[in-house]
């Protein structure tokens, strides 16, 4: 394995944003965001963070236990956005940074 940073650089030189789609979820399956926090034992204001894309990542343990309160799969939440889509409207998006 090399681990020389330069092996890298130029690979990826623009990542497309990914956006977690909580506030679908959350209308498809027909609870609240206080009822999906009572159900997850996910912090309410993580939730609300998340559903207006105020936070920018979530842990693997959140979204597990997101998935298993609404039924639904990871990737059911996430989706890869248009970069011109996402910079003219809608809310923020986890936007992935490489260096290189």
């Amino acid at each position: 394995m090399d681990n020389d940073p330069s092996a890298n650089a130029g690979r990826l030189k623009h990542a497309m944003p990914i956006r977690f789609k909580l506030q679908e979820a959350v209308e498809k399956s027909g609870v609240s965001i206080r009822r999906l926090a009572q159900n997850s034992h996910v912090d309410y204001k993580t939730l609300h963070r998340l559903k207006t894309g105020r936070q920018q990542g979530v842990s693997f343990p959140v979204l597990d236990r997101i998935c298993h309160a609404l039924k639904c799969e990871p990737g059911a939440l996430f989706e890869i956005v248009d970069e011109e889509k996402h910079f003219d409207n809608g809310p923020r998006s986890i936007k992935p940074e490489i260096d290189g």
